[in-house]
């Protein structure tokens, strides 16, 4: 039992994770998306993506109602724990590369699937140890309140943005 717990507690995680976190992994990507018409041209984006993340700012201080001393805090959180993701997400692409070598190989190596697949759960550990440690520090500074709404609206800016890309979703597939 304790086992399942772990693991939806896992999955749960690596979702909220995912979600949180496809703004700062998708600019850090640089591959073009593809919409109905493609995606604005690169500094056309930048601009777009720029007012976007602007007028949420806006939003989420004027929603949250917080000080000059929390959004800097918070911003400060921010810088902090999106290296950290850009680390992660780094060791994700390289596990995937390894994943489609084997797969264009076709070959079956039992041996280093298993070390990928071990390596993919201490990733996603690590990713929910992630995750826990910006919610602890993020309630140092907001109300559990707060932190559900600021969460919700940094979700709706990664939408916005994953959008003005041509609608790249930027998430895990299938990990």
């Amino acid at each position: 039992m304790k086992f399942a717990y772990r693991t939806n507690l896992m999955l749960l995680a690596g979702l909220a994770f995912s979600l949180m976190t496809v703004t700062s992994l998708e600019g850090q990507r640089g591959r073009r998306g593809g919409g109905r018409r493609g995606p604005p041209p690169t500094s056309e984006r930048a601009g777009l993506e720029q007012r976007v993340r602007v007028r949420m700012d806006q939003r989420i201080r004027e929603r949250l109602d917080l000080s000059e001393d929390e959004w800097r805090a918070i911003g400060d959180q921010a810088r902090d724990f999106n290296e950290k993701r850009g680390e992660l997400m780094r060791n994700e692409l390289a596990l995937k590369r390894r994943v489609e070598a084997i797969a264009r190989e076709g070959r079956g190596n039992d041996e280093e699937a298993g070390e990928i697949l071990d390596q993919v759960i201490v990733l996603r550990e690590q990713e929910l140890e992630l995750f826990q440690e910006e919610q602890e520090r993020l309630l140092e500074i907001l109300s559990p309140s707060q932190l559900v709404r600021f969460q919700a609206i940094r979700q709706q800016l990664g939408e916005r943005i994953r959008r003005l890309r041509g609608g790249r979703d930027g998430g895990s597939p299938g990990w």
